[in-house]
């Protein structure tokens, strides 16, 4: 294990362990256990992951709480890094098996909070699309799944009756986790015309991961973020400014033509990460049953995207009982094809109209349908999950997702990736 994952990985042990012999706190955590099968050719054919989390809270004084949680992850194809055990940048193209989820200290007054550490940091009112949350990356290794990255950050929270105002700075803005190249999530041309001067029209592509290109860990490079929320009986709401970097990289092909021959064109694949500015609001009416909310946020991506965009979304929830149901709509207006990868299925579809319907009943089962209809490529996205309770401690599920769209449309790339799954949480709390 290189020194640095080593390092890190006694920091995320000390962390986890040592604080209960001194403070009293709570432990919770899971373990779970997902299965994966596609009934399209494609690799893999069949995978699966096991994920856990251990967590602890503690609030040593009534003014300061303390938390550490960490991740560790296991796959059966290869996304999951077997080389080393922990990434403190959380940058790699593969998942390091251990990680840090949270690990922060939050000094708590009654007008004021500030805290520090490494955590995650969601903003955003809606519930399927939120084009304000800048400040959290995601791992989209599996983009059907996504898992939300921590950041180390510094926030600080002002209270002044019903408004909150919250700044946020971050040293070293996080990275998304895209799927890597040549994968069933990162569909590539398998052709294209020929630079050679001799030979035949047209050349096979042969992609590789290539240069990763990240900010680096210094003060010029740093992110940092405010907003303003104020919150009613029947209406809230916020505006913000986020200015730094976008965590999704620029997927740039560059041709490699060393290796190359005039049949076959070797291409590498770097990923690189622009700047980003995002100026933001969201707002929510409750009446009843029925909430009403928006959100959308003007951006600014620089080099080498240099493209602005307007990101909006509008949706309305009703809940009846035991039942929640969610329409909605979403666009991004002022650039084409902003998203290119299968980071977000849901956003790539965009424009887009939105079903969601949830029900539970008190013995703790639920299921649920999401549908997804793209208005560019008349592409579906659908998904459907059951769960049940087997015992206090034991939840199971099973679901299925499949993806359909014309060739040449954004979910159409995705239409071989249809899917089965089952899988099994166990959680604790003491």
């Amino acid at each position: 294990m290189p020194r640095r994952g080593k390092g890190a990985a006694i920091l995320l042990a000390l962390a986890l362990f040592p604080f209960p012999a001194r403070a009293e706190g709570t432990f919770s955590g899971w373990v779970e256990a997902k299965g994966l099968a596609y009934p399209h050719e494609g690799d893999p054919e069949r995978d699966g992951w096991m994920t856990s989390r251990l967590a602890w809270e503690s609030r040593v004084t009534p003014h300061l709480l303390l938390r550490a949680s960490g991740d560790f992850d296991l796959d059966t194809h290869g996304e999951v890094d077997r080389r080393s055990f922990y990434d403190p940048s959380d940058r790699a193209l593969e998942r390091a098996p251990a990680r840090i989820e949270d690990l922060s200290a939050t000094w708590t007054m009654p007008a004021w909070d500030v805290a520090i550490g490494k955590m995650i940091l969601p903003w955003g009112r809606a519930d399927v699309w939120n084009p304000t949350d800048n400040l959290t990356p995601f791992d989209t290794l599996d983009p059907l799944d996504r898992a939300r990255l921590s950041s180390w950050a510094i926030r600080g929270r002002l209270y002044r009756g019903a408004t909150t105002v919250e700044g946020d700075f971050l040293p070293a803005p996080g990275v998304t986790r895209l799927p890597t190249a040549n994968g069933r999530w990162l569909p590539l041309p398998a052709s294209a015309p020929s630079p050679f001067p001799t030979g035949p029209s047209m050349v096979a592509l042969e992609w590789q991961e290539g240069r990763a290109t990240y900010p680096g860990v210094r003060l010029d490079n740093a992110a940092w973020a405010v907003k303003v929320d104020r919150r009613g009986s029947t209406c809230e709401g916020s505006i913000s400014h986020y200015q730094g970097w976008d965590d999704e990289s620029v997927l740039l092909a560059r041709p490699l033509l060393g290796p190359s021959t005039p049949a076959t064109l070797v291409v590498a694949l770097d990923r690189v990460q622009p700047r980003l500015s995002s100026t933001g609001a969201d707002l929510a009416f409750v009446r009843g049953r029925l909430a009403i909310r928006g959100e959308m946020a003007v951006d600014s991506r620089g080099a080498p995207a240099n493209r602005g965009f307007t990101f909006f979304v509008l949706e309305a929830e009703w809940t009846e009982g035991n039942w929640r149901m969610i329409g909605g709509w979403a666009d991004i207006r002022g650039a084409a094809a902003v998203i290119t990868t299968a980071s977000s299925l849901e956003q790539g579809a965009l424009p887009a109209i939105i079903l969601h319907v949830e029900r539970s009943v008190p013995t703790g089962a639920g299921a649920s349908i999401q549908v997804i209809r793209s208005l560019q490529g008349d592409g579906t996205l659908g998904r459907g999950e059951v769960s049940l309770p087997v015992g206090p401690s034991l939840r199971v599920s099973a679901g299925v997702e499949m993806i359909d769209g014309p060739r040449g449309t954004f979910l159409g790339a995705w239409r071989r990736n249809d899917r089965a799954l089952v899988r099994a949480r166990w959680s604790f709390r003491r």
